[in-house]
């Protein structure tokens, strides 16, 4: 079976063809399992992402509703305010009694 050097050589070259062989296996399939993984981590921060930007969508059409609500408030106060005012003002010209 192993009558010259030559032979030796290519059984070695084989054997050594082998586990690189089985090295390359394994480098592939852990590769693999990291890509997967990583894809695992990017869906979960895109579903993070999206959860956040639906958050602030809310925010954003809470803040512009209230927003339209402000100035037919802030007229509506002015106008009670100055009825206020009118009202003291009616108060105060009136003469005063004086206890006897």
């Amino acid at each position: 079976m192993l009558n010259t050097t030559l032979d030796i050589f290519w059984l070695v070259f084989a054997i050594i063809l082998a586990f690189v062989g089985v090295g390359l296996g394994f480098a592939i399939f852990y590769f693999a399992w990291v890509m997967r993984d990583f894809q695992k981590i990017i869906t979960s921060a895109k579903k993070k992402f999206d959860l956040a930007d639906r958050i602030m969508e809310a925010v954003v059409d809470k803040v512009e509703n209230t927003a339209s609500y402000i100035p037919p408030l802030i007229d509506g106060t002015v106008k009670l305010v100055n009825a206020i005012r009118e009202h003291r003002c009616d108060a105060d010209d009136k003469p005063k009694k004086k206890k006897k």
